[in-house]
């Protein structure tokens, strides 16, 4: 199995609670509050897990939520690789209305990313890359993180002779998939929402959705594309041809399902 690296540079510290309903200008009594750690790359870290298999999370970590975010995770068995920053590790707060089953999720920004923490970034990589190394960057991205910094981490791990998979969304992603430089990704993951706001188009099918994906591999973007389509499951994007998968799963805690932190 080849040696996987994630990557997750904005965490969070996911809080989900329960009350009876939400009103304003109250005191909401809450069940006791589940705490997971979040993040993209924490996330496929978690699922390499508990699939049996091994990899190394790399995180940006600030405070006593990062260090809370760090100690969850040492207890699953993954190895954790902290990036420090300043500032508090954010947190994501879901809660749930129990009267109504509805869903409330209150997304907090993180700190700011700063400059000297890109070069802090890399010289983690520069230590602990190998040839043949796959590399998850996954998630948002913080305040301040300047998205020509992952043209600069393609480039580097091309001559590491490492891969890159990509998994962002909003102006990271347009900018990547718009302005790229005929270098192509490993593997590009997207929905079927941000498909749409890279094309301008409405895809009404998920055959509409993988043609689009086959334009994005012939134009040199990526050498794959998984392209997520709901409840309809996952299509894999290939040049010869599409795939897809149904995916099922428990639910484990209120921030289940596709990461939108």
């Amino acid at each position: 199995m080849r040696p996987i690296l994630t990557i997750t540079l904005n965490p969070a510290l996911d809080l989900s609670t329960e009350t009876g309903i939400l009103v304003p200008d109250r005191k909401l009594r809450c069940t006791t509050p589940r705490l997971d750690p979040g993040g993209g790359g924490i996330n496929v870290s978690r699922a390499i897990a508990r699939l049996g298999g091994t990899s190394t999370a790399l995180m940006a970590l600030g405070g006593s939520t990062g260090e809370t975010i760090a100690g969850l995770l040492v207890q699953e068995g993954i190895r954790v690789a902290a990036l420090p920053v300043e500032g508090l590790t954010r947190q994501s707060i879901a809660v749930i209305e129990r009267d109504t089953k509805r869903q409330y999720r209150f997304i907090l920004p993180g700190p700011d990313w700063r400059p000297e923490t890109t070069e802090h970034l890399f010289d983690q990589l520069e230590r602990r890359i190998e040839a043949g190394h796959l590399v998850v960057l996954s998630g948002s991205l913080p305040p301040g993180f300047d998205p020509a910094t992952i043209d600069r981490l393609r480039e580097e791990l091309r001559a590491l002779r490492a891969d890159l998979l990509l998994d962002t969304s909003g102006p990271a992603l347009v900018r990547m998939v718009r302005d790229h430089d005929g270098v192509p990704f490993h593997l590009i993951r997207m929905d079927g929402g941000e498909a749409e706001e890279l094309s301008g188009k409405r895809f009404a099918t998920p055959p509409d959705l993988v043609a689009f994906g086959r334009t994005l591999l012939r134009a040199g973007v990526a050498e794959r594309l998984v392209m997520a389509l709901g409840k309809q499951g996952t299509a894999g994007v290939l040049a010869k041809g599409p795939f897809s998968a149904q995916l099922q799963r428990p639910r484990r805690s209120a921030w289940s399902g596709r990461e939108t932190a």
